[in-house]
């Protein structure tokens, strides 16, 4: 046993209160106060009156060391077994060291403990009993927090921070995210008019192709009608050549044929029934034979039915005699003049291809065509209707391919702006919810500020009540400690005033004996009132322990005000 021993339990206990520095350094700062404890224990070992052979104080101090540290075993027991969690009672009162020690017993916190033991033999059970205590500590759990004393100040400046921050965050956001997005829609919007500006211009480009196309087309067909009918009146005319043409009269022979030869011979019309496609047989386009032969070959033709018999269809396929030429020269055109206009030969002669000057290469081109027995006009225009009517084909196809393209034109452009128009409803939505964002942030600052503002006027209005509070209450401790004063001067008057008495009643007793009577009633008199006084200074002191306990139940009254304003404010 340590002789040097103080027998007891050793606690150093250090509050420590901090506050954060202001940059202007004010002495006045209205910051919280950070308040932190910080305790240094020493226990005393567990001792046995039986080792140790204590008697007397000796004997107690050991038995009150292992009272408090059973006190704290049990403690920590229950803490490890978590009947503090589950709403039992932890016995923190049997002690006085664990009334101290409580919040670093499972409370607001950390806690580190050292466990001393020995090796000895002797001390076995010391050492076991030690490393229990150690192991149940460890599954002690502690919740260590900042404690902080916010006043009314404190409270307002760090809710005006607050407010200074998250409006600069709001202004930063808001110039960042709408920057942004205001740049990205009017990006949106300066390529969405540019497409649809180039839209329009292939629009219009297409519309107004279509529309030569559609000129192109009517000129090409007013021509082919044109043509058609020029065609058909160069059929109509040709087919009244031929008709008056293979009509011949039997007068102007020299003798008189029979009336069986006094027909009408024609060509037989051709079978085709088309306009464009009328078959002539075929003529000698030279000049026609000499009279002697016709009138031979005449006699000849007058000789042969009557030994072989004649037939309409021989007659059909052999040449009838035709008049020589001297009498073709009175013969009139009987063809219509061409009413065509200059304007529409001009376009026809532009239309149709040039052919060929050379007549070797004329006759070749005529002797290429079909043997249909067509004019060279009518092949000509025939021709021209083919190349026009190749051209109309393929006028057709580029319109209807550009009609495709068009159309598929169009749908991208209707996909492009139906895009379009999305994507911008989008932006455009998602602007007016950052503006509402916005609004709704500004609402709650102006609604924070507000509040602020009301909480600032309150705790200034509830400080200024408290100061003239306690301005009264000073001037009211001033005016008691003065008439304390005064009473305490005039008591010490008083007895000095009854020294005085007393000096003056031992001169008397000296004097006179007469006078003992009077300076006894005297005496008399100044112990009443030296008892009267004595009662009003006790009148005194119990007006100041009253004047005091008022002044504490306002300082509570306090306390209770700045709780209340702290709740409401949370």
């Amino acid at each position: 046993m340590n002789v040097y021993s103080s027998r007891s339990h050793t606690i150093f206990r250090m509050v420590i209160e901090s506050r954060d520095k202001a940059d202007d350094s004010d002495t006045d700062s209205c910051d919280a106060v950070r308040v932190s404890v910080l305790n240094l224990v020493d226990l005393a070992g567990s001792e046995r009156a039986a080792k140790t052979g204590a008697e007397g104080v000796r004997l107690k101090e050991g038995s009150h060391i292992n009272k408090s540290l059973m006190t704290l075993g049990t403690v920590i027991k229950k803490l490890s077994e978590g009947i503090k969690g589950q709403g039992g009672h932890v016995p923190y009162r049997d002690s006085k060291l664990t009334r101290i020690l409580q919040p670093a017993l499972g409370g607001n916190a950390n806690t580190a403990i050292i466990c001393n033991i020995t090796l000895a033999q002797v001390h076995a059970d010391e050492t076991k009993s030690s490393l229990q205590f150690a192991s149940r500590a460890l599954r002690v759990t502690n919740c260590a927090e900042i404690n902080e004393i916010l006043t009314d100040a404190a409270l307002l400046k760090r809710q005006r921070k607050e407010i200074e921050e998250l409006r600069a965050k709001l202004k930063n956001s808001q110039s960042e995210h709408l920057d942004e997005d205001v740049l990205h829609l009017r990006n949106t919007l300066l390529q969405s008019e540019l497409e649809k500006e180039r839209i329009a211009l292939e629009l219009e480009e297409e519309r107004k192709a279509k529309e030569q196309r559609e000129k192109r087309l009517l000129q090409q067909a007013k021509k082919i009608e044109n043509l058609s009918s020029l065609v058909l009146n160069s059929e109509r005319d040709d087919r009244a050549i031929v008709s008056s043409k293979n009509k011949r009269r039997q007068t102007w022979c020299a003798r008189p044929l029979s009336n069986e030869f006094s027909v009408e011979v024609q060509e037989p019309a051709s079978e085709q029934g088309s306009a464009s496609s009328s078959v002539r047989d075929e003529r000698n386009m030279g000049m026609p034979p000499c009279f002697e032969e016709l009138m031979q070959e005449s006699y000849a033709s007058n000789v042969e039915p009557s030994a072989h018999g004649y037939s309409f269809s021989d007659l059909s396929n052999e040449d009838v005699s035709l008049p020589d030429a001297h009498a073709l020269l009175h013969v009139t055109s009987r063809r219509k003049p061409n009413t065509m206009k200059k304007s529409d030969q001009e376009q026809l002669r532009g239309s149709v291809p040039e052919l060929p000057q050379d007549p070797n290469e004329q006759k070749d081109a005529m002797l290429s065509q079909e043997p249909s027995g067509l004019s060279a006009r009518e092949s000509e225009a025939i021709l021209v209707i083919k190349q026009l009517q190749d051209q109309v084909n393929s006028l057709e196809l580029e319109k209807s391919l550009i009609q495709n393209n068009l159309d598929d034109v169009l749908e991208v452009a209707t996909q492009q702006k139906a895009s379009f128009t999305e994507k911008y409803e989008e932006l455009q939505k998602n602007a007016l919810a950052l503006q509402e964002e916005a609004k709704i942030a500004g609402e709650k600052l102006s609604a924070l500020a507000t509040i602020a503002k009301s909480k600032q006027e309150l705790a200034d209005e509830f400080l200024s009540n408290v100061s003239m509070e306690t301005q009264g209450i000073s001037v009211q401790m001033d005016q008691t400690t003065h008439s304390v004063d005064n009473a305490i001067s005039f008591i010490e008057e008083l007895f000095q005033s009854l020294s005085a008495i007393a000096e003056n009643v031992t001169e008397f007793k000296q004097s006179s004996y007469g006078h003992i009577k009077q300076s006894s009633y005297m005496i008399m008199d100044h112990e009443k009132m030296s008892k009267t006084l004595m009662e009003k200074i006790s009148r005194l002191e119990l007006e100041k322990k009253l004047l005091h306990e008022q002044f504490l139940n306002q300082q509570d009254e306090l306390q209770r005000m700045k709780s209340s304003l702290e709740s409401c404010e949370k």
